[in-house]
């Protein structure tokens, strides 16, 4: 049996009917990618290590006897990451041999809490030994450079946490999404290649155009019916009746009994299909402008 071209149409709404796989495919998708991505980050360790040095300040006046507005947690975090400060800090502790200006950069921070005369400085790495040398280094010489801004009057250090460890969460949302894609992606392909290969019947119409066969309901004395297996032709006679089931994978059957009436020069006067789906004949049809010949009798 001739499938001819292939039917988006058809396949859209076979695919609709088939949400459910489609949706247990994402879901072990985003599972079978997402879970192990997550667990290998957790376990082999996808961390970073952070310390916190608070500082209070006090800022002085300028000299019209105006007290300084408070530095924004942007410029602190400027002032901690410039040339100068990371400079002095490689140089006065001997860090070169550890870390990189560069490195250095990247982990430092500062944010400003409610109270404006708190700043925090952060150290972030991902390595607990060098967060601490680090952290050491800015806690020890945090006073003395603070106090050289000229809108610093003094400043106190009030505490330098310990190095507390913290799971970086990023890109596991991306792994269960991509997940998620990715089943979605198998699951439409599957179902694709599975209607490449479906040889059932499912509109009238187009079996009369991959079979060249008129449907209709009239049965006739011969009658041979096709329903997943190969059927005894054994008695067949000029005329007969083709009776195919729908949705049972009959095509090669159906082709199978076309060659053999061709070959014992037999004319397959109709056929008659059984248990044809009418909300799908429905679905296939919907919007059309003319009525549906093969919906006669057909239940919705």
């Amino acid at each position: 049996m001739d499938k001819g071209n292939f039917d988006g149409k058809l396949f859209t709404l076979l695919l609709l009917r088939s949400y459910k796989k489609v949706l247990i495919a994402i879901l072990l998708g985003a599972l079978i990618i997402g879970v192990p991505y997550t667990l290998s980050k957790t376990l082999i360790g996808n961390f970073t290590y952070r310390s916190e040095i608070t500082v209070h300040v006090d800022y002085g006046e300028d000299s019209a006897g105006n007290m300084y507005d408070y530095i924004n947690f942007y410029t602190w975090g400027q002032w901690i990451t410039s040339d100068d400060f990371v400079a002095s800090i490689i140089e006065e502790y001997g860090l070169q041999t550890s870390v990189s200006e560069e490195d250095l950069k990247k982990s430092l921070g500062a944010t400003v809490p409610a109270d404006q005369r708190v700043v925090v400085f952060t150290v972030t790495t991902d390595n607990r030994g060098k967060t601490d040398l680090i952290a050491a280094a800015v806690a020890d010489s945090i006073v003395d450079l603070v106090t050289s801004i000229n809108e610093v009057e003094s400043a106190t250090l009030l505490s330098r946490s310990e190095t507390v460890k913290y799971f970086v969460y990023k890109n596991i949302p991306q792994a269960f999404v991509f997940g998620a894609i990715f089943g979605l992606f198998v699951s439409v392909f599957a179902l694709w290649v599975t209607f490449l290969l479906d040889d059932s019947v499912y509109i009238p119409e187009l079996f009369e155009k991959e079979t060249g066969l008129k449907v209709s309901d009239e049965t006739s004395e011969c009658e041979v019916v096709v329903d997943r297996k190969l059927p005894d032709l054994s008695d067949i006679k000029d005329g007969l009746t083709l009776s195919v089931k729908c949705g049972a994978h009959n095509g090669k059957a159906v082709g199978y009994v076309i060659h053999e009436c061709e070959k014992r020069g037999i004319t397959i006067k109709n056929a008659k299909l059984l248990d044809v789906d009418g909300k799908l004949v429905a679905a296939y049809y919907r919007g059309s402008k003319f009525p549906n010949p093969f919906m006669n009798g057909q239940d919705d």
